[in-house]
């Protein structure tokens, strides 16, 4: 006799669940309560689905759309980026001016505790700090000719910054000969 149901977990409560196997890999929940606990029915507030946690930073990683700068992006009434909106929802508003520097350097999260809202000269020398270091340029030179996003990727830059290192507009001070 063929066994007629299969075991799930729940991913709110971790709850072992007994379901069809018809429902297996898209019964995600034990309850209606738990499919439902956090999601709100307006757009206006976070919502579960909207962002993943990296276990490794803390990041909260937006999970919707995003634009061509690396922000992720809500609906222009909600504040237009991610990590605005979800800095207004639980710090309150954004000081007039001032910009939100974002602590991890990960544009694509949207933790409020790794929001602090800064001056603009601020969160720009900041971000000069950066990431690369005078060896990671000179190795971006030597990797003329690979693929501007592969090099970007290998040191967890954007794509753009590769383009202004070799072509003189970034890092100008670092010899690359």
């Amino acid at each position: 006799m063929a066994d007629t149901h299969k075991t799930i977990v729940c991913e709110r409560c971790q709850n072992v669940v007994s379901t069809s196997p018809s429902k297996v890999g898209r019964k995600k929940f034990c309850s209606f309560e738990c499919k439902h606990a956090g999601v709100s029915a307006r757009s206006d507030v976070p919502r579960d689905g909207d962002y993943c946690i990296d276990p490794n930073t803390g990041c909260w990683l937006w999970m919707r759309g995003y634009g061509s700068n690396g922000y992720g992006e809500v609906k222009p009434r909600l504040g237009g980026l991610a990590h605005r909106f979800y800095y207004m929802h639980f710090k309150g508003p954004i000081p007039d001016g001032t910009e939100l520097d974002h602590l991890c350097r990960n544009r694509g999260c949207v933790n409020p505790a790794h929001l602090e809202a800064v001056t603009r000269s601020e969160n720009h020398r900041r971000g000069l700090q950066g990431k690369l270091t005078a060896a990671d340029v000179r190795e971006i030179h030597a990797m003329r000719g690979m693929k501007h996003r592969e090099m970007a990727a290998k040191f967890g830059i954007d794509q753009s910054t590769v383009t202004r290192i070799l072509g003189g507009t970034r890092h100008k001070d670092v010899c690359h000969r």
